[in-house]
């Protein structure tokens, strides 16, 4: 016979353990040496056979000792029992969860920079998750589970997969004009423009707690438009009921209630970057994930949206920190904001400026193929990079919907799983074992939507009056008519490293590779279409943005194949279809070379150029360069430096070491690594070797 430990090992039936088992509780009351033990082993064996045949599960056997002791000798059935007790406490204890929360109590968690690392709700979510992870595997196809424990397929958020879902563009305009629910009771529409900034924090933090992923405005400025209206009508009617008397009596009244709004917009797009930054979600854990779209609405209104939010966040926090959030995605669009005289042009010059002081915002560029045709307002990005399109099931606004969940394939994995079985025929094989992957990881997604169909409305408050798809349903429904409007992404990681271990080069350096490149992530592409007509659903293509699994893949490649060079010899694994951070090419290159992934993966992507040092004084260089990617079929991008902040003195720009004004070396250093910033002591190890890699982009386009 076979037994099946608890960890899930399969031993040999051994007799003996039985009998030194029992010789112990024999021991622990006196009855040292009777036999009894023996005895005892030969009629549990009996038992075992009788009821089981092949493999035996190591409770099974246990139950049997306690039901013969307990017909032999009462008294040493107990000591059994305590005996098996003890034993199960100290299994526990010893248990790699036991030990894992043990690390929570006493380390930082880094897997999500945007954490309140080492505040009590961090580490008890921390703990939570660990606990729920486990559950999750146990209780999923064994096949997924295997796939994510080995590193072959990452499934993200794994500690929420039955429970709710990713990210959502929270319809705004609607939700402003016609008020919503908090939990406790109905809030009303608002009147000022402050007041409606106050109510877009509090519906992100809301509609957050909800859910995992990022939190949206599609339309930042457009759905605030109307607030600004009523903010100058009632500066207006303040003016034209002042007393006319001295200076008052001369009052452009239409300039006054022009400037009092000036005014109040800016105060409240100050008090949104703020709220931003502190208002904390699931129980104090994190920041807010918050992300607007904005920049093309040309009404006087949206722009002095769009002016004052650049404006506030230039000017930073309190002591001029830089903020982190919101991701700021500014929509650019020939004809409206990217030449002189157009009509928003001034704002992209304020958006060069803003990324010059602060690094964002990143770019909508709305004349991208693959947004075909789609409508100004209906296009844009949660700041990582996930885009919500098509919809097979409704309308394909993006507003009121999202991503519900993705997980992404390790191709380094993958490519080297190949080489070792088919050495002589690498590139044949990888597509052999490729295929499979992205089957199972659209098996495994139908799975977990299956599993998220059983949720009812009631378990996803706030969010659930507003999705798509809520109209008619109450609260014991299932959310399943919602979240079919959703979408269910394949993502992919490390497409430098599995070429370079296919080929020898990686996509940067060679076009051979770089034709094999868009190959692989044309076939997720082609499944995850061929998946949407089959089950009706929202699949999609995606460039995973990879913060703990850039870290977590590369062990799981270490562990089973070694030190590779140019594959598994760094602390991470190149983010999506990225040129390694490392390797020496020129803004030019790496746009005609990146750009055309974009154009396959409709589940979002991101692109950067780094530039090194702080941009401001090259705003022409910047301003050609977003043009370039304009024109380059991108769909979102941005210019990345490292933002130095002194603490000491508040100068800040890019540092070498220590501050040039005042010396000291008490600095904040922000960056922007997996599409969203943040402060460089949050990194895991993994993010942090690709930080100190990522070189400059210099001359291209730029020049």
């Amino acid at each position: 016979m076979k037994v099946k430990k608890h960890d899930g090992r399969i031993e040999e039936y051994d007799s003996r353990k039985i009998i030194k088992a029992v010789e112990s509780a024999s021991k622990a009351t006196g009855h040292e040496g009777n036999g009894l033990a023996v005895e005892v082993s030969l009629d549990v064996k009996r038992m075992v056979e009788m009821a089981r045949a092949g493999l035996v599960a190591v409770d099974f056997i246990h139950n049997t000792v306690e039901k013969v002791l307990m017909h032999k000798a009462p008294d040493i059935a107990k000591a059994y029992i305590l005996y098996r007790q003890k034993r199960t406490e100290e299994r526990e204890r010893n248990s790699s969860l036991n030990k894992e929360i043990a690390k929570y109590y006493t380390t930082i968690n880094k897997d999500n920079a945007n954490a309140a690392n080492g505040s009590a709700a961090s580490k008890m979510y921390s703990v939570a998750e660990a606990a729920t992870k486990r559950y999750n595997l146990a209780n999923m196809t064994p096949k997924y589970a295997d796939n994510h424990k080995k590193g072959r397929i990452y499934i993200h958020d794994l500690g929420y997969y039955g429970v709710t879902f990713n990210c959502f563009f929270n319809p705004l305009g609607k939700m402003l004009e016609h008020g919503f629910n908090n939990g406790v009771g109905m809030v009303r529409p608002p009147k000022r423009i402050g007041t409606a900034v106050a109510l877009a924090c509090i519906i992100l933090q809301s509609s957050q707690n909800s859910m995992f992923g990022g939190q949206g405005f599609l339309n930042f400025d457009t759905d605030l438009a109307p607030y600004v209206t009523k903010e100058y009508e009632y500066w207006l009617g303040v003016g034209y009921n002042a007393p006319r008397s001295g200076t008052v009596a001369h009052i452009d009244v239409k300039s006054f209630a022009m400037e009092m709004t000036d005014r109040a917009v800016y105060k409240a797009m100050e008090q949104f970057v703020y709220n931003c930054n502190m208002m904390r979600s699931r129980s104090g854990a994190q920041v807010t994930f918050s992300s607007v779209n904005f920049g093309t609405d040309t009404s006087w209104q949206a722009r002095m949206i769009s002016k004052n939010l650049f404006k506030a966040y230039i000017a930073g926090l309190g002591h001029g920190e830089n903020p982190i959030f919101p991701n700021l995605c500014y929509r650019v669009k020939k004809g409206i904001n990217l030449a002189i005289g157009e009509p928003n042009y001034d704002l992209t010059l304020l958006a060069l400026d803003c990324v010059g002081k602060r690094i964002q915002p990143r770019f909508v560029f709305c004349d991208s193929p693959a947004y075909d045709g789609l409508p100004l307002e209906q296009i844009g990005t949660m700041g990582c990079r996930t885009a919500v399109r098509s919809n097979v099931n409704g309308d394909n606004n993006p507003d009121a919907r999202g991503n519900l969940a993705f997980t992404t394939i390790n191709l380094p994995y993958l490519a080297l799983e190949a080489i070792q079985k088919n050495s002589d025929n690498p590139v044949e094989e990888f597509f052999k074992i490729f295929d499979e992957a992205i089957k199972d990881g659209i098996g495994e997604l139908r799975e977990r939507y299956d599993v998220l169909c059983g949720l009812k409305v009631r378990d996803i408050p706030f969010v659930a009056d507003w999705y798509q798809g809520h109209e008619g349903l109450s609260e014991n429904d299932s959310i399943e008519p919602m979240i079919r409007n959703g979408s269910l992404s394949v993502g992919f990681c490390g497409l430098a490293e599995c070429l370079t271990a296919l080929t020898g080069k990686h996509h940067g350096e060679s076009e051979e590779a770089q034709k094999l490149g868009l190959e692989i992530v044309s076939a997720i592409r082609k499944a995850t279409n061929e998946a949407t007509k089959k089950y009706c659903l929202n699949f999609s293509c995606f460039a995973t943005p990879a913060e703990s699994a850039c870290y977590t893949l590369l062990k799981a490649c270490r562990r089973d194949f070694g030190v590779i060079k140019g594959v598994t010899d760094k602390d991470y694994i190149t983010n999506s279809f990225h040129i390694p951070v490392s390797y020496e090419c020129d803004a030019k290159h790496k746009i005609d070379t990146e750009a055309p992934y974009h154009l396959i993966c409709n589940a979002g992507a991101i692109f950067y150029v780094e530039v090194g040092s702080q941009p401001k004084w090259n705003p022409e260089g910047m301003l050609d360069l977003v043009r370039y990617m304009n024109d380059s079929g991108i769909v979102y991008g941005g210019i990345n430096w490292e933002h130095d902040f002194c603490v000491d003195c508040g100068y800040q720009g890019t540092f070498d070491g220590a501050c040039p004004k005042c010396g000291g070396k008490n600095i904040k250093v922000t960056k922007i690594i997996t599409g969203y910033l943040s402060e460089t002591f949050r990194f895991n190890p993994g993010k942090e070797a690709e930080a100190a890699d990522r070189v400059s982009h210099t001359g291209g386009a730029l020049d």
